[in-house]
């Protein structure tokens, strides 16, 4: 267990030093994740990865974590999906799901800028294939949200090269399908 994952589980516990420690250890981190969200956030170009993380840590970090973090790469992973979460929530307090069809060539490039209906779309299909099978929903999440490699999705997941590769694959065939 190394001192970031210590750090956490203390924090966790109420410690506010650890608390502090932590967050200035991966506040570099998460502020790269957040300028990699936002950018790609076309409703509300306002939105800075300072005020992302800040939500973030309002929102979702300052009222817990799960207790069984396990290492760092898991860390970032629940951090990215959480704060994919609030921009999911900011989207849903600008509009309404509009079901219309997405781009079936939407999975074949990095994740750009998504409309706020196509991000609420997506997260509707994320969540069905998050049902049907976890694990192809975090490969989704690292590799279109994050623009992960296989290799550090692999890594981030602990599981082998080939299996990102299939669950990708099944992930984008199914959500295309889902979608359109």
């Amino acid at each position: 267990m190394n001192n970031l994952t210590i750090l956490l589980r203390k924090a966790l516990l109420g410690d506010k030093l650890a608390e502090q420690e932590a967050i200035a250890i991966v506040y570099p981190e998460l502020k790269r994740i957040a300028g990699l969200l936002a950018s790609r956030e076309t409703a509300d170009p306002s939105l800075s990865p300072t005020v992302l993380v800040s939500d973030f840590y309002a929102e979702k970090f300052a009222i817990g974590l799960p207790e069984d973090i396990t290492d760092r790469n898991h860390f970032f992973a629940l951090a990215a999906r959480a704060m994919r979460q609030v921009l999911i929530d900011r989207a849903r307090a600008r509009t309404t799901i509009k079901r219309q069809p997405v781009d079936p060539n939407l999975f074949n490039r990095p994740c750009t800028a998504l409309a706020p209906e196509t991000l609420l779309a997506l997260e509707t299909a994320l969540k069905k294939l998050e049902e049907l099978d976890p694990r192809a929903a975090r490969v989704v999440e690292l590799i279109f949200f994050l623009g992960c490699t296989y290799s550090e999705t692999a890594a981030a997941l602990n599981i082998p090269l080939h299996q990102v590769r299939q669950d990708w694959d099944f992930a984008r065939h199914w959500l295309i399908k889902y979608l359109t």
